[in-house]
Parts: C-alpha cells; sequence; structure tokens
C-alpha cells in the first residue's frame, strides 16, 4: 500500500490510509487501526489529526485490555457503508469548514493591516495631490492625519516642514508687496531679494522687482527734473521732464504736464524777448507754444503768444516778398 508524501497544504483526512483507518476504528479494530496509523506517521509524523487519531485507538487497545474486554463481533448491515462514507464526507465537509475558518482568523490580522496600510497610502496620495494643488491647509490637514496613525512617516514630517516653509515665504512676500505698494521701494527691493534667494522665479517676484527699479529710475529722473526746475536750468529741466514722459507717461501726470507748460510758455517767451526779436530764434518760440497747446489747448495765454509768432513770422514773409498791405495786417497785430 502506497504511503502519501508529505505536503504542506496536505489534508490528511483525504488519505485513503486514514480512511480506512476510521472504518477499523469505528468498528472497535483498533489493532488495524493503529496499522494504519502507524503506517501513515511515517509520512506524516507532525499532523495533529492523525496523532489524536492514533492516541484515541491506543487508548481504546490499553482500555479494552485493562478491563479484558474482548472485542465484540458486529453483522454490520448492508447499509452501513454507506452511511459510515456519507458520515465520512460530511465529516470532511465539516473539517473544511472548519480549516477555513480556522485560516481566516489566522490571515485576519493580516488582512486588517494590509487595508490600514492601503488606507494610510490613499490618505497621502490625497494629502500630496492638495498640495500641488496649492490648497496648503487642507494638504496640512491630511498630512496630520497620517502622523496621528504613523508618527514616524517621513513622508508626511517632510511634506509639513515644506508647507511650513510655504507659508514662511508667502507672509514675505506679502510683506513685500505691501511695502511696494505703499512707495518704500529699497525696503521691498530688499524683501523681494530674499524672496527670490529662497525660491527663485516665486510667483511674479521678478516682474515685481523690475517694475520697482524702473520706479527707482523714474524717481531719479523726476528729481534730476524738480532740481534743474528749481534752479532755473530751463532747457535741461524741459529735457528731463520730457524723457519722463518717454519711459512712463502715467508718472505724476499732472505735475508733469504743469511743469512741462509752465517751461514751454517761459521758453517760447525768452526767445521772442528781445525787440525786435531774432528772426531765426521765433520758429523755435512758435513750436514752443505749440507744445504748450497740446497740454492745455483752450490755454489764451498760450493762443496768443502762438497766434503773435506766427503773425510775426507771416509778416515777415510779406515783407521779403514786398506784399506790404499783407505785411502790414500781420505786424501791426504786434506792435
Amino acid at each position: 500500500m502506497m504511503v502519501s508524501g508529505t505536503d504542506s497544504d496536505f489534508d490528511i483526512r483525504s488519505d485513503s490510509l486514514y480512511q480506512e483507518g476510521m472504518l477499523h476504528f469505528q468498528s472497535g479494530a483498533w489493532d488495524e487501526a493503529i496499522r494504519c496509523f502507524e503506517l501513515l506517521e511515517k509520512a506524516h509524523p507532525d499532523d495533529p489529526l492523525l496523532q489524536a487519531a492514533l492516541d484515541e485507538a491506543r487508548f481504546k487497545v490499553s482500555l479494552d485490555r485493562s478491563t479484558r474486554v474482548r472485542a465484540k463481533r458486529w453483522i454490520f448491515p448492508r447499509w452501513l457503508p454507506v452511511l459510515v462514507r456519507l458520515l465520512l464526507v460530511a465529516g470532511i465537509a465539516a473539517a473544511g469548514i472548519l480549516g477555513v475558518q480556522a485560516l481566516l482568523r489566522e490571515v485576519q490580522p493580516s488582512l486588517e493591516a494590509a487595508r490600514i496600510e492601503r488606507d494610510r497610502e490613499a490618505l497621502l496620495d490625497e494629502a500630496f495631490n492638495y498640495l500641488e494643488a496649492g490648497d496648503l491647509d487642507t494638504a496640512e490637514e491630511r498630512f496630520q492625519q497620517v502622523l496621528a496613525e504613523t508618527p514616524d512617516n517621513a513622508d508626511a514630517q517632510q511634506a509639513l516642514g515644506y508647507i511650513a516653509a510655504r507659508r514662511e515665504l508667502e507672509t514675505l512676500y506679502e510683506n513685500g508687496v505691501s511695502l511696494q505698494e505703499s512707495g518704500q521701494l529699497s525696503e521691498a527691493l530688499d524683501v523681494f531679494a530674499e524672496v527670490n534667494r529662497r525660491s527663485p522665479r516665486y510667483r511674479d517676484v521678478a516682474v515685481r522687482v523690475e517694475t520697482i527699479q524702473r520706479q527707482q529710475g523714474l524717481e531719479e529722473l523726476a528729481s534730476a527734473a524738480d532740481q534743474n526746475y528749481k534752479l532755473g536750468r530751463t532747457d535741461e529741466a524741459i529735457g528731463l521732464y520730457e524723457q519722463l514722459r518717454t519711459v512712463n507717461v502715467r508718472y505724476e501726470t499732472e505735475m508733469v504736464a504743469d511743469r512741462l507748460f509752465e517751461l514751454y510758455m517761459k521758453k517760447g517767451r525768452l526767445l521772442i524777448a528781445q525787440d525786435p526779436p531774432i528772426l531765426e530764434d521765433v520758429p523755435k518760440a512758435l513750436e514752443f507754444f505749440t507744445r504748450a497747446l497740446s497740454l492745455r489747448p483752450r490755454d489764451t495765454s498760450a493762443l496768443l503768444e502762438q497766434k503773435l509768432a506766427r503773425s510775426f513770422l507771416e509778416g515777415q514773409t510779406y515783407t521779403y516778398d514786398r506784399q506790404w498791405d499783407a505785411a502790414v495786417e500781420r505786424l501791426q497785430v504786434i506792435y
């Protein structure tokens, strides 16, 4: 008779030798049952079910010997083998169910641990998604939940450190914006330089720095124009104020326009201040009066000066052409 080999997944109850031993055991043939079980034991020495059956059979033998009771002869009805087989199948099925239940009890902790780990990974992924979307508050909340379950989670710890740094950087940036808007340009430039050092290309810092530098250049230009204006350096002041408008037409619009109007009128009048005016200077004066009118189109003084300069030039032209009547008509407006 063949004895089945060892197998970690082998169920002793399915072995034919074990089944034969059980039939002997049920019929009270203890020695035959022990013989089957001992043969089977060689292949499966550590099987607990086999050992239990073998111990029970040996106990029955010792009990019979101590009480000197002969084994009874049984006359089995024909249907008994069928019943035995049915009982055997039912026993195997019940044992299988119990085995599955025992297996579930053994693996349940592992399954639960795996579920917890999956949930934790999902929570960590969700936290990183919020972080990438810029939702720092929700991301921080999720990372804190991860640390509540696993305090030594390196990913969550590192992410929370990053969030803290981002918030500090955001506060620093807002401080720079506030300084810039309040006109404290040098201080704002220092703050934005620190922001850029910590995080190059952060938000619109590069644009703001460029804007501040342009603004500082405008202020230096405006300061130089004002200085020349106060010192009476008309030509220099006009050039600087015109340059200021070219760089940024919206810079101190009203003030610059008022200064230029005043300077244009002053320069034009200086050019025609001699009596009689120098002919070559009159077209220049007319140009300055025209510029003044571009700033204040309805200003009566500028309109008058423009009219007088034009009349002078037209009178001179008619004089050279010997059109005396026309020349007199133009020049008498002036004189």
